[in-house]
């Protein structure tokens, strides 16, 4: 069977990258993905961590709202969007998250 990310970049009509599995969507927007046998982790650090609290409680708000868990990078610098799926969705649960 082969797996959600390859099913993923195919259905984007993209090459399978040889070296890190990334998605570059544009200069400031970067997907890396992480997989295992059973999940397709994507995660994407989208702005610094932010100085004001309740802007961070803001973000942090989404994770009860939203599939997509809000973090920082393991530097404590960056948020980052961090999304799991299973091995066994389908290309469009994975695009359509």
């Amino acid at each position: 069977m082969e797996s959600l990310l390859n099913r993923l970049y195919d259905a984007l009509g993209l090459d399978a990258p040889e070296d890190e599995p990334l998605l570059i969507i544009d200069d400031g927007i970067q997907v890396y993905f992480n997989e295992s046998d059973h999940t397709l982790e994507m995660c994407c650090p989208f702005m610094p961590l932010p100085d004001d609290i309740l802007t961070l409680q803001h973000f942090l708000r989404l994770n009860y709202t939203s599939a997509v868990t809000i973090g920082a990078d393991a530097d404590n610098t960056a948020l980052v969007a961090l999304y799991r799926l299973p091995q066994t969705s389908t290309e469009e649960e994975a695009l359509t998250g």
